[in-house]
Formats: C-alpha cells, structure tokens, sequence
C-alpha cells in the first residue's frame, strides 16, 4: 500500500510539472519593473573563476566558445583550443587554414550531453566537422550542403543535431534536424521574404535541461516549443512600439535567454537602426514561473568576491559565462576593494587574487550552472 501512495505522488507531481510547462506565459515590456542586483548564487551553482592557460603563446583576445563539465572550448579566428574544466591547456584542435581538418571561419558549434563530441561547421565547407574530445582526435565529417552562414546548433539527442540558419542564407528551413550520417530528418521550411525583415533581428533555437526545444523567428514577438508533431505557443512579448526618426529607427525586441524549472531569464533589447548600422542596448529580467514577477536585473553580484557584474552570456546547456580582459577584471578588483565594504577575509582574499593575475593573461572566466 505504501509503495502504491509513493507512485501515485511521484505521478502527480510529474502531471504537475507537465501542466507548469504547458502553460503561456505574456510577458508586457511596455511596464516598468522594479531593478534588482541578483546574486549569482542565487540562481548558479558550481560558481567559479577560470584562467585560461597561456602555455604554448597561447593568448586570446576575448573568450569564444564552450564551458562544459570537463572541458573548455575556445573557438578564435586563428585556432580552436581545448582546455580542462580547470583552464588547463591540453591542446590545438584545429587551425585556420584551406587544408585538410582546418578551418576559414567557424559560425556554429555543438559538444554533446557526455562531452565526447565536439561538432563545428566551416562557413566555406560543405561539412560539418567532427572530433573525439575522449581520445583528442579527428573523425569523419558529416557531409553538409552549406548554404550560407549558420546561427548555431546543438545536439539534440545521440544522433540528431538541431541547426538553425541566419535569415539571409539559401537554406530551404527555418531551423531543421540533421542526422550524424548527414540527413536531414526534419525542419520547418521558410516563409515570407526575409529581405523585408528589420536589422538586428535573428531566428534562433534553443535547448532546456529537459530538451524541449525552444525556437524564436527572427522578427516575431512570440516564442515556440517545438514538439514532434508541430510547435505551441509558449511565450509572447508585448513590446514598446517603435519610433522613427530622421536619421534612424528605434524598435524592441523580446528574448528568452533561459527556461528553468522555476525561473525564466527574459532580455530585452533596443535596437537603434542608422545607416544601416545597428547599436543594441539590452536588459535582462528574471521571471518566477510560479508566481510570475518580473524583475529587471541591474547588475550581477558573484558575492564570493562582491563583485558586480554588467552581463552574462548563457550557453546551451545552461552555463553561464562572464568573461572579462585580465586588466578589465584587476581594474573590477581594485573598484571593489576601493569602495565596497569587506570582511578582513575577503579583503585578504581579493588582495591576493589581484596580485596574481598580470595584465597579459587571457581573460579571465566567472563560471557557473544555472539552477
């Protein structure tokens, strides 16, 4: 009998958790919401700072790339290099280069779920090329027609990746499903002209924990949960309507950023249009699923160091990244222990953080699992 009650609440809490992620949610950015500094400990886990090695003159400008549980992609102009989850440099990849297993330009990306396989499309090659992160090697491309440049792409099961292209290529899709062997299994095929579509506006797909896949137009003001038969309706935005003006155009545009399992990160961007130049200004916002309150993020705090931080990236798989130039962050360390109001410890700690890092290192990495 008890075994029986403990099924049926597991079930009902499963049953609950279904109807939770079948609701709509309408988000109106036409409201004001009150600012908040949000603790990263508060919706991270895991959090920590990386230095990237420069063993071997391998420095790099700004960090590129993947930030899993074992490994460190970075993926530059002129090599891609792997690192431990620690910064550790354990080696080049690839190269940039016209010969065989090297590279012009690199737009998308993927690493699978268990971090074995690492996934990257060249522009200017029909193929998706491929390498074993578990025995450091090349292996054999999926053959791919590129039509254009891509948006991104992850893996969506053990077999399938999710690719979504940029609006202006010649792919047939929206976004579409291609199988290791190089089939294309499924997508959603495009409509109207895209050429009439504003600047600064891009499809793009996502992938939550539970990989249910996210897809976004690139002009469209409602977010789709696309299911194996279709795709619903899960989020939409009510936006500040647009302004135009003698020498430019102002318009909004709404983004999901993250979809966990009690909180969303929402952005909001304003897009300034001048000859045919755009200039962004975003902000995020953090929505309870629950209870639905919104709260627009003025700044990240990694409390650790009471640090305040302007932007986070988040990956696919639901890391979140601040990367920041060496001398930027010393610059960040400094501010912090000029003006904010320390314990002897931290104090102690920040002095000695500061002292170890010299201006010529590679960017320094706050990282974290989103909860």
């Amino acid at each position: 009998m008890k075994r029986l009650i403990i099924m049926a609440a597991g079930l009902l809490l499963v049953a609950v958790a279904c109807q939770q992620r079948a609701k709509e949610f309408e988000v109106d950015f036409t409201k004001e919401y009150d600012g908040v500094k949000v603790d990263l400990n508060d919706i991270a886990e895991n959090l920590r700072i990386v230095r990237l090695d420069t063993a071997g003159g391998n420095y790099i400008e700004y960090f590129n790339g993947f930030v899993g549980k074992e490994y460190i992609i970075h993926i530059g102009r002129k090599k891609i290099a792997l690192y431990s989850k620690n910064g550790k440099f354990i080696r080049t990849i690839a190269a940039q280069g016209r010969g065989p297993g090297e590279y012009q330009f690199v737009d998308a990306w993927a690493v699978d779920k268990k971090e074995q396989t690492f996934l990257y499309h060249d522009f200017f090659s029909n193929e998706i090329l491929r390498y074993n992160l578990s025995l450091k090697q090349k292996e054999k491309s999926i053959p791919f027609e590129s039509k254009g440049q891509l948006n991104g792409m992850f893996f969506h099961n053990d077999s399938t990746v999710a690719v979504c292209p940029r609006r202006f290529g010649g792919y047939k899709y929206q976004y579409f499903f291609i199988h290791l062997s190089g089939e294309i299994v499924r997508g959603e095929e495009k409509e109207g002209d895209v050429k009439k579509a504003k600047l600064g506006f891009e499809r793009t797909l996502k992938q939550t924990r539970k990989h249910e896949v996210i897809y976004q137009p690139g002009e469209s003001e409602v977010v789709y949960q696309i299911e194996e038969k279709g795709k619903r309706k899960l989020l939409s935005f009510i936006l500040p309507a647009g302004r135009k003006k003698e020498d430019k155009d102002e318009y909004y545009k709404g983004e999901l950023r993250f979809l966990g399992d009690k909180m969303m990160i929402l952005g909001k961007t304003k897009v300034t249009q001048r000859d045919n130049v755009c200039y962004f200004d975003p902000e995020d916002y953090l929505m309870s699923i629950d209870e639905q309150e919104i709260n627009r993020v003025d700044a990240y705090v990694f409390s650790d160091l009471k640090l305040s931080l302007r932007k986070i990236d988040i990956h696919q798989n639901g890391v979140i990244v601040h990367s920041s130039p060496a001398l930027t962050f010393k610059d960040n360390l400094r501010y912090t222990l000029k003006k904010k109001k320390l314990s002897e410890e931290q104090r102690a700690k920040l002095i000695k953080l500061n002292a170890s890092i010299s201006k010529e290192e590679n960017p320094i990495l706050i990282v974290g699992d989103l909860k």
